[in-house]
């Protein structure tokens, strides 16, 4: 089903531009995307109460003090393993909002600034690209800029996307439709 976009400046037709694709990560890959996220901030808690752990510690040899009380084993391991599948679930609510959607006027990266927009007519070629571990569209205009597409992506494990060169070749083929008007 096509949606109207939201209108752009200088459209002057009167009618809005309709999306005629539109390419979010799927469900896996934002999944793994949280997930990823959620062990980066369990390994940030785990060295921020190993700190927690080791202060007393050196306050009492320094101070002569007896401050040292240990952590109950259920906070490391909500210090350690809470984290990951929260990640997760947040990737799978938020990682969801990223993308791109093309209509009659070009390609719209989503959300809204994260990218430049980029107009058939000033695209000049639809790539493919190695970055990181992953395999991102980048679309080439005339005035040497380069936008690359948040979505469709492949990657590896919960990155991979099964139908990535389906996708792929669906963005090439509106180009060719629509970049001479």
């Amino acid at each position: 089903m096509q949606t109207p976009a939201r209108p752009l400046p200088g459209w002057s037709r009167g009618a809005e531009p309709m999306i005629i694709l539109r390419f979010r990560p799927t469900w896996r890959q934002a999944l793994g995307h949280g997930a990823y996220a959620g062990c980066v901030a369990s390994a940030g808690l785990a060295l921020v109460a190993a700190a927690a752990v080791a202060a007393p510690a050196l306050v009492d040899a320094v101070a002569g003090t007896d401050l040292r009380r240990p952590v109950p084993a259920l906070g490391w391991l909500l210090f350690v393993l809470v984290p990951v599948p929260l990640g997760g679930l947040a990737g799978l609510i938020l990682g969801r909002r990223m993308g791109a959607d093309l209509d009659e006027l070009g390609v719209h990266p989503t959300p809204d600034g994260i990218a430049d927009f980029a107009p058939w007519k000033l695209v000049t070629d639809v790539r493919t690209e190695r970055r990181g571990r992953r395999t991102v569209v980048v679309v080439y205009l005339d005035n040497d800029l380069v936008v690359r597409l948040p979505a469709p992506y492949d990657g590896n494990l919960l990155g991979r996307d099964p139908v990535f060169e389906r996708k792929l070749f669906r963005i090439h083929h509106a180009w060719e439709t629509h970049r001479y008007g």
